[in-house]
């Protein structure tokens, strides 16, 4: 990936009619279900939990990190043990 330089600002990377991957005007760009999500609040992060449906994720605490459980297909909190550094 190039690395953005003053006259890419307001683009978006992205790839061409070709396939060929660069900074682009994101101007064009149209979002037909995300306009505005429902069921959000300030500070929740969504996330899909199947094809057409968001969940959200509260904020996080200090402490923790944000991580992801993969038998769930979800991300949580997770706090990081000051001990080993390790996630918990």
């Amino acid at each position: 990936m190039a690395a953005p330089s003053a006259s890419d600002a307001n683009k978006v990377w992205g790839t061409d009619s070709s396939g060929n991957p660069g900074w682009t005007n994101g101007g064009n760009l149209s979002a037909s279900s995300a306009d505005n999500i429902t069921g959000g609040e300030a500070g929740y992060i969504p996330y899909q939990t199947g094809a057409g449906t968001t969940a959200f994720l509260t904020g996080g605490i200090n402490g923790y990190v944000l991580t992801y459980n993969a038998a769930t297909n979800a991300p949580y909190w997770a706090q990081i043990s000051t001990s080993d550094n390790k996630v918990s």
